[in-house]
């Protein structure tokens, strides 16, 4: 790997100043919209998905395969204890495929747009203190069985700079940031799919690339889904999984002074999407957000200025909205661009990333159709820019 990639690996700082966000996002303003029509839904229309997870230890492996690129052991807390994922990407587009020993394994945060697939993975050695001795056995996607052997400390070093890189992965998957707080290089480090073993590509050709973090991800995923009333105080949407059935999950809306916040809960964690209402009975979202199962503050949140026009509704014109993102408690890791503009019975959204490299390197286009007044069918699609 060149000097010049491995600089754009390396974590960086906020993208805009704190000053900068109050002067652009403090109390956005509404989206002056024209709107040339009532709602078509009780209950306002979510233009994406967003999402957030959190990883208290986190193994990542780049190796030599020709197939496969980087390999992730992620372990996350949950109510019930400890459970390991593992999200192997391909080198042919850089999406991540997930492994997890999971029942209803597509019913598990759904939001998140990864292909699943539910297989026991053995997780056993050493994974806690100062130092971890790992061994890590599933299969992958394509059935092939998988070895890990990691060895080295635990992830204790502070990153001076903590908006974590994506490494150009998921591009076809999410507009994500990342927090990364701590990240060690591990001593030793092997990798065995279909019985073959593989080196790990190296930083400068020096320094193999093994490593343990801890992180936080969080942002807007692809997916599709249609959504549709329950009744004056709840609503549903059912998820296309890429390769699997259909999900579903269930929303509550509640009043709160001039806003309307709308909440989607789990036992992992609650979205949130907080809609101020404006005369004439408009709904335009200000804010949305992820809270994890055992904090009661955001680990994800992203605000738009000015707020977007209410998309269960017809209008007129195109109108423009920033965004800014939040992630693990660290203000300002990403701010970019949404456009909006309505073509017949659709609205569409093209969301655009400024900066970092990592956001602006993909976008994402949004259409909401809203021809069947019972429902409203969301796409969203996520492409690189090249």
């Amino acid at each position: 790997m060149s000097g010049c990639s491995v600089t754009r690996m390396l974590p960086k700082g906020p993208v805009v100043s704190d000053g900068g966000r109050q002067s652009t996002w403090a109390e956005p303003e509404a989206s002056g919209a024209s709107y040339t029509g009532d709602a078509r839904l009780d209950a306002p229309v979510l233009p994406f998905m967003v999402f957030g997870v959190t990883y208290d230890l986190d193994i990542v492996l780049v190796s030599r395969h020709p197939t496969w690129e980087m390999h992730e052991y992620a372990r996350i807390q949950t109510p019930e204890g400890s459970l390991w994922i593992a999200k192997d990407t391909r080198a042919s587009d850089g999406n991540q495929l997930l492994v997890a020993d999971l029942d209803r394994i597509h019913q598990w945060m759904p939001e998140i747009p990864l292909a699943r697939k539910s297989h026991p993975l053995d997780v056993t050695g050493q994974t806690e203190g100062d130092q971890l001795d790992l061994e890590i056995t599933y299969d992958n996607h394509d059935d092939q069985p998988v070895e890990v052997h990691y060895r080295g400390p635990a992830p204790r070093t502070e990153t001076r700079r903590r908006n974590g890189s994506t490494m150009g992965h998921s591009r076809h998957q999410v507009l994500a940031v990342l927090d990364l707080p701590h990240r060690d290089f591990g001593r030793e480090a092997s990798i065995r799919i279909g019985g073959q073993s593989y080196g790990l590509e190296r930083l400068l050709w020096i320094k193999p690339m093994r490593m343990a973090l801890t992180q936080t991800q969080g942002g807007i995923a692809e997916g599709t889904y249609r959504q549709h009333d329950l009744s004056a105080d709840a609503f549903q949407t059912t998820h296309a999984m890429p390769d699997g059935p259909e999900a579903t999950q269930t929303w509550t809306r509640q009043r709160d002074g001039d806003s309307l916040v709308v909440r989607q809960h789990s036992e992992l964690r609650t979205l949130a999407y907080r809609f101020r209402l404006i005369e004439g009975g408009a709904r335009e979202l200000v804010e949305a957000w992820v809270t994890p199962w055992n904090d009661d503050e955001p680990l994800f949140r992203v605000t738009f200025a000015p707020a977007l026009p209410d998309l269960s509704r017809p209008f007129e014109g195109d109108y423009r909205s920033r965004y800014v993102m939040d992630i693990g408690g660290q203000r300002n890791h990403a701010v970019g661009t949404i456009e909006v503009r309505r073509e017949g019975a659709t609205s569409v959204l093209e969301i655009r990333g400024d900066a970092p490299w990592w956001i602006a390197d993909r976008w994402a286009t949004t259409s909401i159709d809203l021809s069947d007044e019972a429902h409203a069918d969301v796409e969203t699609r996520v492409r690189p820019c090249d």
